[in-house]
């Protein structure tokens, strides 16, 4: 089975305004209003990347994993059933939601959706960020990348690296017990960690110009309580620099 990236993420919410203005005037992603109350977060040509959509609790909503052919898509159904993992088929409604041409969707270990599409379509409109960017990198990428905590590390390590095929990158067990992995040249597209109970521990999306992070932080450090870890690096290597906003 091979995960090309992760296309694009559900995000489940409690306080959608805070959203709507939190991802146009500081992120800087397109903010389109969806049907049912939900909020589509352009980075790129897709109509969106991220879906957020009102919630009684916060955390993820769904993954979608981009599969490169009808073919592989079957392959991912026959692995996953041998698996004894029960596969769905998308509706109607979540294929045009989604603009792809097929999708199935299984639950991880920790009961989070997981979605495989093929042939997703893009908007024909230009980008339109929320305020002066000079765009996102995405691409064969994906969207940038999710961390997720989950109290089966073990179970959920299994899932997607034996059976969805992600790459170990990088890993830590110190402390805490973190697992990075990639489906392509970004270094990880999902993390695990270790923790008492499963929530969305973050998300990242990366700028395609350095000048842009360093506004961004600008514009946060006049926010009282915005910065949660200031500028470093993680603890057990040298591959990204990265800055932590309360989200």
């Amino acid at each position: 089975m091979k995960i090309e990236e992760i296309g694009y993420l559900g995000i489940d919410a409690t306080h959608m305004e805070e959203w709507r203005d939190f991802a146009a005037n500081y992120v800087g992603f397109e903010v389109r209003q969806l049907d049912h109350g939900q909020l589509g977060l352009r980075m790129d040509d897709f109509a969106w990347r991220m879906l957020v959509r009102p919630a009684e609790r916060n955390g993820v909503g769904f993954l979608g994993m981009k599969i490169d052919s009808p073919e592989a898509l079957e392959t991912v159904r026959s692995e996953l059933t041998a698996a004894s993992f029960e596969v769905h088929e998308g509706s109607a409604e979540e294929r045009a939601e989604r603009s792809v041409q097929q999708l199935l969707w299984v639950a991880d270990p920790d009961g989070n959706r997981v979605e495989f599409f093929v042939g997703r379509s893009a908007d024909n409109a230009s980008f339109r960020p929320g305020r002066p960017i000079g765009g996102f990198r995405t691409g064969p990428l994906g969207f940038g990348h999710v961390v997720i905590g989950t109290p089966l590390l073990e179970e959920m390590e299994h899932f997607y690296m034996k059976l969805l095929g992600f790459g170990l990158s990088d890993y830590i067990d110190k402390d805490i017990k973190v697992r990075f992995m990639h489906a392509n040249a970004r270094h990880h597209s999902l993390a695990l960690v270790k923790t008492p109970a499963k929530f969305l521990h973050h998300v990242m999306v990366e700028y395609n110009f350095m000048d842009d992070v360093g506004r961004l932080y600008d514009k946060a450090l006049t926010i009282p309580g915005m910065i949660q870890t200031s500028l470093g690096r993680h603890d057990n290597g040298n591959f990204q620099a990265s800055c932590r906003l309360n989200e």
